[in-house]
């Protein structure tokens, strides 16, 4: 037996010319879409688009959200929605007042804010500074939006505003929205400490920044978590102030450091913040019942989904617009969802069994033995029942756990044959060990 010929090992290089290979990896690989929670559409229709939703956070029974460019609330926890009136110019975001009921803002695309006492029944425009999202300190009650790379700031609901103080990134001039995130930035706000969060990304002063002080003061914990994606907020687990999510990334030292995680939390469950559901910018819900380490799935084939909330009664929503490239006929699907989650229990999992765990290779035999270099697929399928595959290697190289293939470049030298070792961990530090042989065929 012989190890590969050392020369070149390739990740992703024969995605056009080996096309088929690569859709069969990744479809094997790809967690099952079957339906595993039941699910109800509550508002509009397989066609509408989902652009904003919010649960209140001084009533778990209210909610509310923006659906083709209508505005509607929910008093009975996401079942019935009531259509309110929006302003015009307003943008597709809503954002509740942290302690009054029923006091709601909404950002303006011509500048500035709109302001609602009643629930939203009727808004006052208040001129300002454009953004795309609200930040509302929850102690003081100051309103921050971001512009442009500034954040400004209000006391008096929108009337004066004032850029923040000791901002590290005025200059910068990168679209960015507050609270909601963009591709790049988010802004964000702990509800429970009044702590100000902002993790900055692609720029050489890049980082996760903090303030203490109602963002007049900054200081950078850290390095910026990875790419958090548009729509992702910055979660804070209300029972410890150093565990935050951001996009892929979990940090448990306050932003100090920060861990990969192969889904981005969009929410936590108000009852239990161990649990979490994952989804944005895809078309399925996942759960994760230990803190994002392991996930799976939660839904059926959804649209392409835009928002995911849940309130104390374990209500979940999710907001999503239809995208069918690509997909099934069937999941083409919009609008607003709704399911409870019952199981919201996280005992330990006793996990002793390694993953399931298999491989291939193609070719599977080398010819001709003609000396020359020849490159081989080597793909795998890895899964776990009780808790979740978390590392997989190919001849020793990692590979993606949704896409579990190298290309290795093998010499065929005449009756020699190659053994390539393909290794799965899963969460409870179990291993699988399987062996992909490829002999190089004799001559003729």
């Amino acid at each position: 037996m012989h190890s590969p010929e050392i020369g070149s090992v390739r990740r992703g290089v024969c995605r056009i010319v080996l096309a088929a290979i690569v859709m069969a990896v990744s479809a094997a690989a790809t967690p099952s879409r079957a339906q595993t929670q039941a699910w109800q559409q509550v508002l509009g229709t397989n066609s509408d688009m989902g652009s904003a939703l919010i649960f209140d956070p001084t009533d778990p029974s209210i909610a509310y959200a923006v659906l083709a460019g209508h505005s509607f609330k929910s008093t009975d926890g996401g079942i019935t929605w009531t259509e309110m009136p929006m302003p015009p110019g307003a943008s597709p975001d809503i954002t509740p007042h942290p302690t009054l009921s029923g006091t709601l803002y909404a950002s303006n695309w011509l500048g500035g804010i709109y302001v609602s006492s009643d629930g939203g029944s009727t808004w006052t425009s208040r001129p300002g500074p454009w953004s795309g999202g609200i930040v509302v300190d929850p102690v003081n009650y100051s309103i921050y939006v971001m512009s442009y790379g500034t954040i400004y700031r209000t006391t008096d609901e929108g009337v004066t505003w004032t850029p923040v103080n000791d901002w590290p990134f005025a200059n910068c001039s990168c679209s960015n929205q507050a609270n909601v995130g963009t591709e790049y930035d988010s802004l964000g706000v702990d509800q429970r400490t009044r702590r100000m969060f902002f993790n900055k990304t692609w720029d050489p002063d890049s980082g996760f920044y903090i303030s203490d002080d109602g963002g007049v003061t900054w200081h950078r914990a850290g390095p910026a978590a990875a790419f958090a994606g548009s729509g992702y907020r910055i979660l804070v687990d209300p029972r410890d102030r150093n565990l935050i999510y951001v996009g892929n990334s979990r940090s448990t030292d306050g932003g100090l450091t920060w861990t990969p995680l192969r889904f981005a939390p969009a929410a936590l469950n108000a009852t239990n913040p161990d649990i979490m559901y994952s989804g944005m910018g895809v078309n399925w819900v996942f759960k994760s019942k230990d803190r994002g380490v392991c996930w799976k799935p939660f839904s059926g084939t959804f649209g392409n989904i835009t928002g995911i909330r849940a309130n104390a009664f374990s209500s979940i929503l999710v907001e999503m617009y239809p995208q069918s490239s690509g997909l099934p006929p069937n999941s083409a699907i919009g609008g607003i969802w709704r399911t409870v989650d019952t199981d919201l229990i996280t005992a330990p999992v006793f996990d002793t069994s390694p993953p399931a765990l298999s491989a291939s290779a193609s070719p599977a035999t080398i010819w001709p033995p003609d000396g020359s270099m020849v490159g081989v697929v080597i793909r795998a399928v890895a899964s776990d029942a009780e808790t979740c595959v978390t590392s997989l290697t190919i001849n020793g190289s990692p590979v993606s756990i949704d896409d579990p293939y190298i290309q290795v470049f093998l010499r065929a030298t005449e009756r020699t044959t190659y053994t390539i070792p393909v290794v799965a961990t899963d969460a409870a530090g179990n291993q699988s060990r399987v062996d992909v042989v490829i002999p190089v065929a004799l001559g003729r």
